[in-house]
């Protein structure tokens, strides 16, 4: 947790407020102090103070939520200030407290926070397995084609068959949508040659989808 906030007897009961709930705990008294202690550890919640000397809460928001993403904000603020609390909401800010607040207040919305935080720590990591897997397939279905010689309608065939091995239904699916486009080509006048065309690019319609992750297909 860091707690940001230039009065001196604030700062200090947050801190000590939140030690006692099992936080480890920085604090800085302004905006600059502060970027200077999440520059190498960001924490997973910063409580700032709206009004400070030199850049305000609402700044340092903004530059927390530009450069760690994952960190959660929390805006505390005097009652004159609500208006500027509840705008920051818009900016991703988790919560705001009006001071005077109590303990339970604070605790509040850090557990919030926190579980806010977690949140985004979990689609990250969810995000960089997809690219992984995305990434494996993409290889592995350039590996396949560089590896096969399509001349013939058969090869075409024992590509898709290969391709989609782990996916009976996409191959299925392949031809259902050669046969629709086939009829409708037929119906449209087409000659055969172009018929032919439209039956091998409806079967490979689908292979771009081949090399990405069947959760993100789900």
């Amino acid at each position: 947790m860091l707690v940001v906030d230039d009065e001196n007897g604030v700062r200090d009961l947050m801190s000590r407020w939140l030690r006692l709930g099992g936080y480890a705990v920085s604090s800085a008294s302004d905006a600059d102090q502060a970027l200077d202690l999440v520059k190498d550890e960001p924490p997973a919640v910063a409580l700032c103070d709206i009004r400070m000397p030199g850049h305000d809460g609402l700044w340092l928001a903004d530059r927390i939520r530009h450069d760690h993403p994952e960190t959660a904000v929390i805006m505390a603020t005097g009652v004159h200030d609500v208006g500027a609390a509840v705008e920051s909401l818009r900016h991703g800010v988790v919560d705001y407290l009006t001071k005077p607040f109590d303990r339970d207040r604070l605790s509040d919305a850090v557990v919030r926070a926190y579980e806010w935080h977690c949140s985004a720590v979990d689609a990250r990591r969810w995000r960089e397995a997809l690219e992984v897997d995305m990434h494996r397939r993409h290889a592995r279905l350039k590996t396949t084609i560089a590896g096969l010689r399509i001349d013939t309608d058969q090869t075409l065939d024992a590509m898709l068959s290969k391709l989609t091995a782990d996916d009976r239904d996409a191959y299925a699916h392949a031809y259902r949508v050669a046969a629709l486009s086939t009829s409708m080509a037929r119906v449209l006048g087409l000659d055969q040659a172009d018929i032919a065309t439209i039956e091998r690019g409806a079967l490979l319609h689908d292979l771009g989808k081949l090399a990405m992750p069947q959760a993100l297909l789900r």
